[in-house]
């Protein structure tokens, strides 16, 4: 069940709603530019849903995942799902 509620990020202790508009995700992924945020969605590094024709969004959980499997160094994108 996907929860639509805001809720307090724990670092610095404002809300946030789970699903961020394209701006609010580059700014929780300390000031990247849109076109990297587009180009990390393109390459299949960052999921994100598509609400209706040009309405998207991304997860703080996926936004979550990415900075994990960076800080990780885990595999990323399409390489992480087991196709090569």
């Amino acid at each position: 069940m996907l929860l639509l509620m805001e809720t307090t990020t724990k670092f610095t202790g404002q809300t946030m709603p789970n699903l961020l508009s394209v701006p609010m995700a580059c700014e929780a992924l300390g000031g990247i530019s849109r076109v990297t945020l587009w180009r990390l969605i393109r390459d299949g590094k960052i999921r994100s849903l598509r609400i209706g024709r040009r309405c998207i969004r991304i997860s703080r959980d996926e936004l979550q995942r990415f900075v994990d499997q960076l800080a990780g160094g885990e595999p990323q994108g399409k390489a992480a799902s087991g196709r090569h």
